[in-house]
């Protein structure tokens, strides 16, 4: 992509290599774990911001640290940053791109995360900052049975603040248009299911299916599929997507 190879040619020149029921768990949404970690931040104006740079996804704020004072930036001032991610175990690279939201038509620049890069396509994420909202739920009594029917003896329907996040992945093409290939929600309301042990559940969508392949072929698409098929992976998980992206690269190698 001559684009994004521009923008981290110039990226990289600048980095340096270096209500709720007591006993419900704490919403993980709402806790910002992000550490600080040694990267670089090109801004808007082309100046070069070297130090302790954190990205809280969670409201798309980008942090830098000097060592003296701590700056935040927005989309509208950045260029492009990255950093190491400890949790993560991994370089991450993210750029402001212009996208127009299908929902209000409105265009306006964004954060977008580079997952993998190919000759004729670049595979983007944008995490939305998330949302919180008081939401009606069953609570089922833990001492009736989980499949049964309902007990208006015993169960009732209480308020929760459920915490949501939309991540969304995208492909751009060497023109530069970023089309949506699909989107997952996270919803957490503090409360652990009686049927998973967990207190989250993922909402995924897929928004285009023919968009992989649009870009891949039919023939490596085919490969793909077969791969995914084989290896239990589904092409609208983030995680699940990297590694058949990461099989596709090596079919390329052959």
């Amino acid at each position: 992509m001559r684009y994004l190879n521009c923008l981290l040619v110039t990226v990289l020149s600048v980095y340096q290599a270096v209500g709720q029921d007591k006993k419900s768990p704490k919403m993980e949404l709402l806790n910002d774990r992000t550490e600080w970690s040694e990267g670089s931040i090109l801004l808007e104006d082309n100046t070069e911001l070297k130090g302790m740079v954190k990205y809280n996804d969670h409201e798309g704020i980008l942090s830098y640290n000097d060592g003296d004072n701590t700056r935040a930036f927005g989309p509208r001032s950045v260029l492009g940053f990255e950093f190491f991610d400890e949790s993560k175990q991994r370089q991450r690279i993210f750029y402001t791109l212009d996208y127009e939201s299908p929902e209000d038509n409105v265009r306006k620049p964004l954060f977008f995360e580079l997952l993998r890069e190919f000759k004729n396509f670049s595979v983007l994420v944008k995490y939305d900052p998330i949302q919180t909202e008081r939401k009606a739920v069953m609570w089922l009594n833990p001492h009736d049975n989980a499949m049964s029917t309902l007990n208006p003896a015993s169960d009732r329907i209480v308020k929760q603040t459920v915490v949501s996040q939309i991540e969304t992945v995208y492909l751009m093409g060497m023109d530069g248009e970023i089309e949506a290939y699909f989107k997952n929600k996270v919803e957490q309301n503090g409360m652990r299911s009686v049927f998973t042990g967990k207190d989250d559940r993922v909402k995924s969508k897929v928004l285009d299916r023919d968009l992989l392949e649009k870009y891949t072929g039919p023939e490596l698409y085919a490969k793909l599929t077969a791969y995914a098929q084989e290896n239990e992976l589904k092409f609208r998980t983030q995680d699940d997507l990297l590694k058949i992206l990461d099989y596709h690269k090596d079919l390329l190698k052959k």
